[in-house]
């Protein structure tokens, strides 16, 4: 293309092997016509092709926010030698905020004068990130570019040597990382106000060094958390209902729970969002209830409503207390088991115990398990041979306060929780050893009260054994349909004395699990046998293993890792050059070529040959323009002409596609053809000037 006051932008060229993936260029010698003035070259993806971007002729242009990689031949950005003798030509033209991958030279320049290079990342060339060469070469500026694979002692004071920190570069995401050195690092172009995506400069204190301004490449998270499950009892006979399940997921993560009894969806800034999951929640009435649940993210998304419904029935025969034992009894308990209960003291400073024991008592000395409505207006509970409490917990006549005890016959202790109306529940006593006097008890039947001093009311008096069983460890873990950034894993299902409720996921690049994946440490998968691991790292190992709960928080042993290595990233490596290119053997039509073979980072798989004429390869003999040879080290070329000097040149490919700079070229000439014709035969023959001899 040539012209003046064009902009081309916008545009992803890929996987042209033959030519340059984009020029700007006047190819004539009329120096009117010829003129190429502000020219704009933006916004392009430029992907395997020969060559980058190629320019010639142009005065003031300017090349900036471009993404060059996987280009096989000589430099990303290419300044041409003019075929235009004005010394205004192929001058003052800007070089900003590129990124440039791979390739012999990130920019070669032969004629251009009056270069500012600025705020470009040059990444891994094979040779040097700059070919400086021709006549008048002048005025050439190189500041606050980032190079990495090789340096360049002509940058100025602000530039920098330094991994960029790419997001993926395997995966081609070219965005900066939030650890990067190039974020903030640049300098302020008037003309660069955007990225390559569009979005302004700068998204933070200064310029960005790079096609991605840090901040504008991964999108705002808008995906809200998902509820997968939830589930509580179906009947209760306390206000306050246990949550058997709940099991939420997000992109990114859940950092919030909530139980509402509204169907409004709450702001994610509402109070009562809890960073766990709910134990229990705690309903004003009794009656039909719907409960609903919800999860946050850190991005404030709220998710959508999963509910479920319960029906509350208080127990209308409340017990109340005086001076004479109250008692009932229940179904033994040898082992573990939590009881629960709400109790309304009917006077303040009161003396009235509720307490458990192994039949019907007589006395304080009967109760192994005792919480008391003490005369100095606090409640605390039986330690041994004394009563205490780990919390002040005063009580008001008349206000319902709900209990939660939790006991362990074998071991002859208990811990007591209350809870008063309104308020978050307390622990009042912590593996409280049991009244002296039951120290040697081997069971609890009986839940009973007295007060000698006022009275207070006991209602919803359950218990029940506690399940203390943990599930069997999950087995089988296998990984499948492994990609560059996600795996499948799947497993055989656990079993628990009662049932699975969850999954938790540790994902590790280490068999010992000493560090942990972000979003991947105790993962809740739900009650499932397969998930999908995503967001995950090209060719990298990655060892996997799980746990299973049920719905009382007993958690297995870890299962056995499970391990496996995701994708490979795409080779954008290319190969060496072929090298000792040599012509040999000529007859009057053919000739032999032999060279060394490349290396490459995985392997060469093919050659390419071109034949010319002249040394310059302006064009080619026929069949022999990137001819495919195959992965030989020689070949016949044939079909030539006799007494000719012939060029060839090679190119080495590996399976990505990548490939080499040309070889250097050898020459050599096919035999003349043998002179079969004999001479004319001699005229007619005389004799003259005789003499006597």
């Amino acid at each position: 293309m040539s012209g003046s006051n064009i902009i081309i932008e916008n545009n992803y060229i890929h996987d042209n092997p033959y030519h340059f993936g984009m020029q700007i260029i006047t190819d004539h010698t009329n120096e009117i016509s010829a003129f190429n003035y502000n020219n704009i070259m933006r916004n392009n993806i430029l992907a395997n092709n020969l060559q980058g971007l190629y320019s010639r002729n142009n005065v003031n242009l300017q090349i900036y926010n471009n993404l060059i990689y996987g280009n096989g031949e000589y430099a990303g950005i290419f300044l041409g030698d003019g075929d235009i003798t004005s010394s205004n030509f192929d001058s003052n033209s800007k070089v900003s905020n590129n990124i440039i991958i791979g390739q012999p030279y990130s920019v070669a320049n032969y004629s251009h004068k009056n270069v500012e290079y600025r705020n470009n990342i040059f990444f891994s060339p094979t040779s040097a990130p700059f070919r400086l060469t021709g006549a008048g070469l002048t005025g050439q500026t190189m500041d606050y570019n980032c190079y990495y694979g090789k340096s360049y002692s002509g940058e100025g004071s602000h530039g920098m040597v330094a991994d960029p920190k790419f997001v993926n570069a395997g995966t081609r995401d070219y965005h900066l990382r939030s650890d990067s050195p190039a974020i903030n690092k640049g300098v302020a172009l008037s003309y660069v106000d955007k990225d390559i995506e569009g979005k302004p400069r700068p998204q933070g204190s200064g310029y960005d060094i790079g096609a991605y301004e840090y901040g504008s490449a991964a999108p705002a998270d808008t995906q809200a958390p998902t509820v997968s499950a939830f589930t509580i009892p179906a009947a209760a006979t306390s206000l306050t209902v246990p949550v058997t399940s709940l099991t939420a997921t997000d992109n990114v993560a859940v950092t919030g729970y909530l139980l509402t009894e509204s169907a409004s969806a709450p702001a994610a800034s509402a109070t009562g969002w809890s960073a766990g999951k709910p134990a229990s929640f705690t309903f004003a009435s009794a009656g039909s209830k719907t409960l609903y649940a919800w999860a946050k993210d850190a991005a404030g998304n709220v998710s959508a409503s999963r509910s479920a419904s319960v029906t509350i029935t208080i127990n209308a025969s409340c017990v109340t207390s005086g001076a004479t034992w109250q008692s009932a009894a229940f179904a033994s308990q040898s082992a573990y088991f939590t009881a629960e209960f709400d109790a309304v003291p009917n006077a303040n400073n009161i003396n009235g115990v509720t307490g458990l024991s192994l039949g019907a008592p007589s006395a304080y000395s009967s109760l192994a398990a005792t919480v008391r409505f003490s005369t100095s207006g606090v409640i605390d509970a039986r330690k041994a041979g004394g009563y205490a409490a780990a919390a002040n917990v005063a009580y008001t006549a008349g206000t319902s306060y709900h209990f939660r005890l939790q006991g362990n016959v074998a071991a002859r202790l208990y811990s007591i929780y209350v809870k008063p109306a309104g308020s978050a529940e307390i622990l009042l006593g912590k593996d409280y050893a049991f009244r002296t006097e039951q120290s040697a008890v081997t069971a609890l039947d009986r839940w009973s009260l007295y007060a000698d001093v006022g009275n207070h009311e006991v209602c919803n008096f359950t218990i029940k054994a506690d399940d203390l069983q943990a599930p069997s460890a999950p087995a089988g873990l296998a990984f499948s349909n492994a990609t560059q950034t996600g795996l499948t894993l799947g497993w055989t299902a656990a079993t628990d004395n009662i049932g699975v409720a969850d999954y938790r996921l540790d994902l590790s690049q280490n068999s010992g699990f000493t560090s942990l994946v972000t979003g991947y440490s105790n993962r809740s998968l739900g009650n499932v046998t397969s998930a999908a691991l995503t967001g995950l790292s090209a060719g990298t190992v990655y060892y996997a293993r799980l746990r299973a709960a049920d719905a009382a928080g007993n958690i297995s042993a870890n299962s056995a890792a499970a391990s496996t290595t995701t994708s490979a990233p795409p080779d954008v490596t290319p190969p060496a050059a072929p090298s000792n290119v040599t012509l040999s053997n000529p007859t009057v039509s053919s000739l032999n070529l032999a060279w060394t073979a490349s290396t490459d980072n995985i392997g060469v798989t093919s050659y390419k040959l071109d034949v010319s004429l002249n040394s310059s390869f302006s064009n080619f003999i026929a069949g022999y323009n990137n001819k495919d040879l195959g992965n030989v080290t020689s070949t016949s070329i044939s079909g030539l002409s006799a007494g000719t000097v012939y060029y060839a040149r090679l190119r080495a490919y590996d399976a990505a596609g990548n490939v080499s700079a040309n070889s250097a070229s050898a020459s050599a000439a096919t035999s003349t053809l043998a002179d079969t014709s004999a001479p004319s035969a001699p005229g007619s023959a005389a004799l003259s000037n005789p003499t006597v001899s």
